[in-house]
């Protein structure tokens, strides 16, 4: 991929080689535990789909933002999503090249008595399994983290009233 490219939208002909740069990034076989995991609704227009978010993973930005399943995108967008490449930091200070979608999509925290949203996020596509949620998102969905571990949270309305584990 040139990279001349990087931070400009993909011509229709070059979508199919990002198909190669979408990192895989899935924790360790049986480390699931303690990350906590968070109901997710994701929406473009009418259109929604669910997963399970991380609300933990690391993932730091300055705007609303998530990383997404690559599939899970698929069934929301189609095959005609919109993709510019951006280059990211990991936690491990290692830089990658991510796809990213042009438009911002419609994000929902789903609760078992209520939803918090939409927030305005924009998304990276991986390989991956769960949807990861960054740290201004879940700023801007008003989620305080109690104890991660054992997957014990809040909405910042509720302090002192309501403790939440994970589903």
């Amino acid at each position: 991929m040139p990279e001349e490219l990087v931070g400009t939208m993909l011509p229709p002909e070059l979508v199919d080689e990002v198909e190669g740069l979408i990192p895989t990034i899935l924790p360790p076989e049986g480390v699931l535990e303690p990350f906590l995991r968070l109901r997710v609704r994701v929406c473009r227009g009418a259109r929604c789909v669910e997963g399970v978010g991380v609300a933990n993973s690391g993932f730091a930005g300055r705007e609303p933002e998530i990383v997404a399943p690559q599939e899970l995108l698929r069934e929301l967008l189609g095959e005609a999503a919109s993709v510019v490449l951006v280059e990211r930091v990991l936690a491990d200070g290692s830089r990658v090249l991510m796809p990213r979608l042009t438009e911002p999509l419609e994000v929902y925290l789903v609760a078992e008595d209520r939803v918090e949203g939409p927030m305005r996020s924009y998304a990276y596509m991986t390989r991956g399994r769960f949807i990861l949620l960054n740290d201004a998102l879940l700023s801007k969905l008003r989620v305080v983290i109690l104890d991660p571990y054992e997957g014990l949270w809040r909405f910042r309305d509720e302090l002192g009233r309501v403790e939440r584990r994970r589903p």
